[in-house]
């Protein structure tokens, strides 16, 4: 069964790293989606997909990286969206808090959903990590020592875009 875990990673941070380190173990095959793909340099999307995908790759260099855009043409392109995720992953199991995303997983495929436990949401947020970059406060302990270098590489990205 092939598994995938869809988020923005705006940036990633300690939350998406310890879902990772979760179901990859879980499934046989696992790869990560980055939603948004085609979307960079605003204040809720700054980095575009390569960035991300080289910040996600310091941690997990041996994990499938797919980018996803975005379908913004209402339930038509949700369909559409839904067709994209499927073709270019293969997916049995999408991993998702997002509800929109599993209410068209499950009406317009036959993967299952897995609903993913949040880390400490209350800190472990790409909006918080993004605020904080922004304000010039302290970060670092919300992502991965393993990519926080990389991050840093981009924070000025980050900065500039809030």
């Amino acid at each position: 069964m092939k598994a995938v875990f869809l988020g923005r990673f705006q940036p990633f941070h300690i939350g998406h790293h310890r879902t990772v380190e979760q179901y990859k173990e879980a499934y046989e095959d696992f790869a990560l989606v980055v939603g948004s793909s085609k979307k960079s340099r605003t204040a809720e999307n700054p980095l575009s997909f390569e960035e991300r995908k080289r910040i996600i790759e310091a941690c997990h260099s041996n994990i499938e990286i797919v980018g996803l855009e975005d379908e913004d043409r209402e339930e038509e392109g949700y369909i559409d969206w839904t067709e994209k995720l499927m073709e270019k992953t293969e997916a049995d199991v999408v991993i998702t808090r997002n509800n929109l995303v599993q209410r068209l997983v499950r009406k317009y495929s036959d993967a299952e959903i897995e609903d993913q436990e949040l880390y400490r949401p209350e800190k472990c947020s790409g909006t918080r990590i993004r605020k904080k970059i922004r304000e010039g406060e302290e970060w670092g302990g919300l992502v991965p020592d393993c990519c926080r270098g990389k991050i840093e590489e981009v924070q000025d990205v980050i900065k500039e875009t809030g």
